[in-house]
C-alpha cells in the first residue's frame, strides 16, 4: 500500500487477534496497540510555539504510550482516557490494559496520576495500579515481571512486523495524520475499511 493516507481526528483504530500497530505522532509521541485493542484520538494539536494538547482514548486491550514534546511542553494538557480512569502525565512511558472489568496501569518511566471520580493515586517508575468500575484506583504496587511480560506479549506482532504484517503510522499536526511506511492498514473516514488485521473506522 502506498504512502500518504490520512487518519482523521476521532477515527477509531482496532486490532484483531493477529494485529498490532505502532503510531508515531509529529511531536514524537508513540502509541503501540496489542491484539484485540481499540484506540481513538479525541483531540490532538501540536505547535511548539503555541499551545499544544493531546487526548488519547483506549477502550479495549493493551497499550504502550511514550510521550513526546507535548508531554514536555504542556504535560497538564496531555490526557489518556481509559474505561474506568483517566491518566495525567509528567513526561513518561505508560504500559496498560483496559476493559469493562478493570484498568491496569503501569508507569514505566517518569510519573503519572491515575484518577476517577472515586479518587486518585500517583505512580512513579516501576509502580502500577488497578482500577475497577466505580472504585478508586488501588494503592501503588511494584509492577511484577509477570504482569509486564503478559502485557508485552500482546505486542509480539509489532516486534515481528515483517512476518505478521505489523504497521508503523506517523502522525500529523491537529486533526489529520499522514500514514507512512505502512504495510497492512486501511483508512475509512465515514465508513469502515480493513486490510489484514488492522481496522480504522
Amino acid at each position: 500500500m502506498s504512502n500518504g493516507f490520512e487518519i482523521d481526528q476521532n477515527d477509531v483504530v482496532k486490532t484483531s487477534k493477529q494485529g498490532s500497530i505502532r503510531l508515531e505522532f509529529v511531536d514524537g509521541t508513540t502509541v503501540s496497540l496489542g491484539k484485540f485493542s481499540t484506540f481513538s484520538i479525541p483531540e490532538y494539536g501540536y505547535d511548539a510555539k503555541v499551545s499544544s494538547k493531546a487526548q488519547l482514548s483506549f477502550s479495549r486491550g493493551v497499550f504502550l504510550v511514550a510521550t513526546g514534546q507535548i508531554g514536555k511542553l504542556s504535560p497538564q494538557k496531555f490526557k489518556i482516557k481509559l474505561k474506568n480512569a483517566t491518566i495525567g502525565i509528567r513526561g513518561t512511558t505508560i504500559l496498560g490494559e483496559t476493559s469493562s472489568k478493570k484498568d491496569f496501569v503501569a508507569c514505566e518511566d517518569g510519573a503519572i496520576t491515575v484518577s476517577n471520580k472515586q479518587g486518585s493515586v500517583d505512580l512513579l517508575a516501576g509502580q502500577s495500579t488497578e482500577v475497577k468500575p466505580s472504585s478508586a484506583p488501588s494503592k501503588p504496587a511494584v509492577t511484577t515481571v509477570k504482569d509486564k511480560g503478559v502485557l508485552m506479549d500482546s505486542f509480539s506482532p509489532t516486534r515481528e512486523s515483517k512476518s505478521s504484517g505489523g504497521s508503523n503510522v506517523s502522525g500529523q499536526i491537529s486533526n489529520r495524520a499522514d500514514v507512512k511506511n505502512t504495510t497492512n492498514i486501511a483508512i475509512g473516514k465515514d465508513n469502515k475499511a480493513t486490510v489484514g488485521s488492522i481496522i480504522i473506522e
